[in-house]
């Protein structure tokens, strides 16, 4: 069918807008590729630039296989990933300021543990072979141990193995991150409790009832449960993204708020989970209107 459609559109000369859940049949079928989430256009651009520059994590992961991980861009050309300070090609974004990195397996070159150009040591944790290649899983040996993914055609790699990675700085994709923290802007519901979601969030507080207040909580410290009746409220898994040592979703409250949660857990997609926030893991500061800024 692929074929025939391929030949279809050569033959009559005509633009062809083809709907597709299959990555690979859009990268082979198409001269343009629109991504969308949830009804939102998230990148369209030819198949090589889609797979070589993805505009986010969401389209990294959704395309092909990847390495994503969360760093920091020290200034340009210098990002921080997997505990080490590496360089890239990459300007333009503000001091140390979180980034996604995407790396993609074929991109990481495997060396031996002495060679001078390692930037990472990693031990094998798995070594596949997928006919064209090997695929290569190893954990890094630095403090969060995170998992890396190698394409590699060596066919001395076995498990166990201590192994050094290299990068091009090239070869290093980052992208500014959608959130780096929950944001919600409400009100306080009493002296120790704050509305989150349309419900009362216990929390540590002295501001009055119905003080406008913007609550901030950060990633970690949002608790899922498995059993919605068990958080404070309930949503569903929109999307569960591998970050090497912790997973990152997207949790969709019933009143559509989008919390941004990182979890050792892998969460399935549609899965209904409960979700709740430790009272002293609420940041909270009271919105003051413009009179009362100019009176401060």
């Amino acid at each position: 069918m692929q074929i025939e459609l391929m030949q279809m559109h050569s033959r009559l000369g005509i633009t062809f807008i083809y709907v597709t859940h299959d990555q690979e049949e859009a990268l082979t079928m198409s001269d343009t590729i629109v991504i969308m989430r949830d009804g939102i256009i998230q990148q369209i651009a030819s198949p090589k630039k889609i797979y070589d520059e993805p505009a986010n994590a969401f389209v990294a992961d959704f395309i092909g296989e990847s390495n994503i991980y969360s760093g920091v861009m020290k200034r340009d050309f210098f990002v921080e990933v997997l505990n080490r300070e590496v360089e890239c090609v990459d300007k333009g974004f503000k001091r140390n300021e979180p980034v996604d990195i995407i790396i993609r397996p074929e991109d990481v070159e495997i060396l031996s543990i002495d060679d001078p150009k390692n930037l990472f040591s990693a031990v094998v944790t798995s070594a596949v072979f997928k006919g064209d290649h090997f695929q290569i899983t190893a954990e890094t040996t630095d403090d969060e141990h995170s998992e890396i993914l190698a394409h590699s055609n060596q066919t001395n790699i076995k498990t166990g193995d201590l192994i050094g990675l290299y990068i091009k700085p090239f070869d290093f994709h980052i992208m500014h991150k959608n959130r780096i923290i929950n944001e919600i802007v409400t009100e306080m519901a009493d002296e120790n409790s704050v509305y989150i979601c349309g419900t009362e969030f216990p929390c540590v507080s002295n501001l009055q009832k119905g003080t406008p207040v913007n609550v901030k909580i950060d990633f970690d410290d949002v608790i899922v449960f498995d059993d919605e009746n068990d958080g404070i409220i309930g949503g569903t898994v929109i999307t569960s993204i591998y970050k090497g040592s912790y997973y990152q979703c997207i949790i969709r409250t019933d009143e559509g708020y989008d919390f941004f949660v990182d979890t050792e857990d892998d969460w399935l997609v549609d899965d209904r989970v409960g979700l709740s926030v430790k009272p002293e893991k609420i940041l909270i500061s009271e919105i003051k209107t413009t009179a009362e800024a100019v009176d401060g």
